[in-house]
């Protein structure tokens, strides 16, 4: 995934994350959680706070913190950011709450509501662009689920947690990261299969795909074949 620079060449380092990425975020986030319950122990009196970006795999959730003087503000202003991993579904914000409740820590979730169908083949910013520039290519089924799953996960943990946290939400389908006041409709009304088709579709029929990437956005048919 990472060598050594200079032993293997660029395209080498872009194929393997393309191809790859599947393997290795539940290691990363089982190695960053137990590094951020750490942070967590270490925050000053004044810090006692978190702000969790929570949406599907490439939504926006950095982009939003980046691009927007709201959200950096109150990035600035709390002791410790986890970025939720989109592939996870939002399964982490019950934990990172829990664990936020025996610490007496404050806890803002911003949530990143995207296009999918954009977001998996747009030719400028789309996950497959993402994956021709720095490799990470993200499984088809796996993106899906970020979206159609995770966001209806989100949505129920909004509903049960609105006194225990405070939420925020982005509207990410314009040029610009836009505040909403309530989770968008259309975040938790997506139907899988037909993204699911969209995205195996676009890794068919497109030409500019590389073999590696097209590998990596498919690899859900090896690993989970229908039966």
């Amino acid at each position: 995934w990472n060598p050594p620079a200079g032993s293997v060449s660029k395209e080498e380092v872009l194929g393997n994350r393309s191809k790859y990425n599947i393997a290795l975020p539940s290691t990363a986030c089982a190695i960053a959680k137990k590094a951020f319950l750490n942070h967590l122990d270490s925050l000053p009196p004044d810090k006692k706070s978190v702000l969790v970006t929570v949406g599907g795999t490439g939504a926006g959730k950095g982009f939003a913190i980046k691009n927007n003087s709201a959200v950096k503000a109150i990035k600035d202003a709390v002791g410790a950011v986890w970025d939720s991993a989109g592939d996870a579904n939002g399964t982490e914000s019950p934990w990172i709450l829990d664990e936020a409740k025996k610490r007496g820590i404050r806890v803002t979730y911003l949530h990143c509501h995207a296009d999918p169908f954009f977001n998996w083949a747009d030719q400028g910013r789309g996950v497959i662009s993402r994956a021709k520039l720095h490799g990470r290519m993200i499984d088809a089924a796996v993106f899906t689920d970020s979206y159609a799953i995770g966001n209806r996960n989100h949505y129920n943990f909004w509903q049960q947690h609105k006194g225990d946290a405070k939420f925020l939400f982005f509207d990410m389908t314009g040029k610009k990261p836009a505040p909403v006041d309530v989770m968008p409709a259309a975040a938790v009304n997506i139907d899988p299969q037909k993204l699911y088709a969209h995205a195996m579709g676009t890794l068919a029929e497109r030409a500019d795909i590389s073999p590696e990437i097209r590998k990596g956005g498919s690899l859900n048919v090896r690993l989970w074949p229908p039966t």
